[in-house]
């Protein structure tokens, strides 16, 4: 009689792949070139929405401060930006290729 498992086990009985099917031994991970692709993506939209400018809420009167914080954030976006597009420039491989 078959012992029951729960669905964590790590015994789980798994049925063979179809013939010919490749499997990897490994989980897969995203290639580091969608990382920086999805990292430009999303540092573009921020820059894109601070571009049209911002309204900190009223309570808090301390425009300096508040308009420091904006800039600095306008800033790093677009040197993250500015490095992740040098990144693209090489042939990189992942350190486990």
């Amino acid at each position: 009689m078959k012992e029951r498992q729960t669905m964590n086990s790590q015994t789980q009985w798994r049925p063979s792949p179809p013939e010919g099917e490749l499997v990897s031994p490994r989980c897969w991970r995203k290639s580091i070139n969608l990382i920086v692709a999805n990292a430009l993506t999303q540092n573009r939209a921020l820059i894109q929405r601070l571009n049209l400018g911002m309204w900190a809420p009223p309570i808090q009167a301390d425009y300096e401060h508040n308009q420091q914080i904006f800039l600095q954030l306008c800033r790093r976006t677009r040197e993250q930006i500015a490095a992740l597009e040098a990144f693209t420039t090489v042939d990189w491989m992942d350190g486990d290729e």
